[in-house]
């Protein structure tokens, strides 16, 4: 789908919004039925977040991803993306990089 690679965020929510009006079903639960994953879209800090929630969980650590998303939304929006985490996960994330470092 073109549309989701070549729009803006913003003018993909605002696709999102007025499809909703028109619509009996979200252009998400439309969208599901093809497979197509749209946390990214319409809440994208939160989508890295849990992406940071399986990585600091996960047994092998995925330092890889963790490093990944620090790096390339550092400038962007890391510090929603730290307040998602810390709605999910109840713990500040540098509280959780920290305890893994330490238990490497």
């Amino acid at each position: 789908m073109p549309i989701l690679i070549t729009r803006s965020y913003g003018h993909l929510r605002a696709v999102f919004n007025e499809y909703s009006l028109h619509s009996e079903r979200d252009l998400e639960e439309e969208m599901r039925e093809h497979a197509v994953d749209f946390r990214c879209i319409q809440n994208r800090p939160r989508y890295f977040a849990e992406k940071l929630v399986k990585a600091t969980e996960n047994a092998e650590r995925d330092h890889g991803t963790i490093i990944r998303i620090i790096v390339s939304r550092c400038e962007v929006d890391l510090g929603r993306i730290m307040e998602e985490f810390l709605d999910l996960k109840g713990e500040p994330l540098y509280k959780c990089i920290e305890v893994r470092i330490n238990n490497i």
